[in-house]
């Protein structure tokens, strides 16, 4: 196993929201605009007065009301940098400058069950883009990423208990190509095979303060990377990687939030093969352990190591009834 000790520090969440929405707010202190029971659809039932009191728009834990569209974009700026082995040896160091937009669009089923759905699209350069071969390459890689699919069911919920209890499902399609930039031809951000998995949050929402805990585990399917740069191509087997997180949200203000959390994930052991063919405001600073491939050749092992990386971002968050 590669355990990854993520930590991330989340400051300055801005909420904006639609003026003619009822759409709940980020404020810790101010009544949500579903508060008046007037304004409540008939549909959601009685016992919505209070769901709504407990659901604030940036909050970690949030979902959506029954009937409500909710909608979060992003940018991130990624900053991550390391070094390249190859047979032991060091091929070179790297940085990169990754650019994404992740769009993120959800709706209330019930008042207890959310679908949505995220796409996001990036611009990535870096000095050596062929990390998991060594192959020291220049060059750049854009396009969207492949798409994610997910439920996420209340099992429990404030007031009636005392903590929140999320149950989540995902599936990600192989919706895209994967192809790792090299020979003067930009490659493509797409992951190259699916994954799916489930993941659960138990957590406790006040006012102004909220904690969570959380825990993943996902299938990465079989993936395929065509190698631009030497017109081969990679591939690796399936394997389940886990996550344990934790997580908090201090709100200060109106639209003014700090998040905090810490992760820890680990990857299982897989081979590679080389194939022969004719291929919010946000900041959080990430440290990785050395990722290791191993090949049938020794000579073509490879390691990513001293990999960090520090991420900066915005985020806007929107909801209509």
């Amino acid at each position: 196993m590669r355990p990854y000790l993520i930590l991330t520090m989340l400051s300055t969440t801005v909420a904006l929201l639609p003026a003619h929405a009822q759409a709940q707010t980020a404020a810790p202190g101010a009544p949500p605009a579903t508060a008046s029971p007037s304004s409540l659809p008939s549909s959601q039932g009685g016992s919505s007065i209070d769901l709504a009191a407990t659901r604030i728009l940036s909050d970690p834990l949030y979902l959506p009301l029954k009937g409500q569209v909710y909608g979060a974009t992003a940018y991130t700026l990624g900053l991550p940098k390391g070094d390249n082995l190859k047979a032991g040896v060091n091929t070179g160091s790297f940085t990169s400058s990754d650019n994404l937009v992740d769009q993120t669009f959800a709706y209330g089923l019930l008042n207890d069950l959310t679908i949505r759905v995220t796409q996001g699209y990036g611009i990535n350069n870096r000095d050596s883009t062929s990390a998991a071969t060594g192959d020291v390459t220049t060059g750049s890689a854009s396009g969207f990423n492949d798409p994610t699919i997910s439920a996420t069911f209340r099992v429990l919920d404030e007031p009636r208990s005392p903590v929140i209890l999320n149950l989540t499902a995902f599936y990600s399609p192989d919706a895209f190509a994967a192809e790792a930039s090299g020979g003067g031809s930009d490659g493509t951000i797409a992951r190259g095979g699916q994954t799916a998995g489930i993941s659960f949050a138990l957590g406790r929402v006040t006012k102004s303060f909220t904690v969570a805990a959380t825990a993943a585990s996902t299938h990465v399917g079989p993936q395929l990377t065509e190698l631009l740069s030497n017109g081969t191509s990679s591939s690796s087997d399936a394997y389940w990687s886990y996550n344990l997180g934790f997580t908090t949200q201090t709100r200060f203000a109106d639209r003014w939030s700090f998040d905090a959390g810490v992760a820890f994930a680990t990857a299982g052991h897989y081979d590679v093969s080389n194939i022969e063919t004719g291929s919010s405001v946000t900041y959080s600073y990430n440290s990785y352990s050395d990722a290791t491939n191993t090949f049938a050749k020794a000579s073509f092992d490879t390691v990513v190591a001293n990999h960090t990386g520090n991420v900066v971002g915005v985020r806007l968050l929107y909801v209509f009834n």
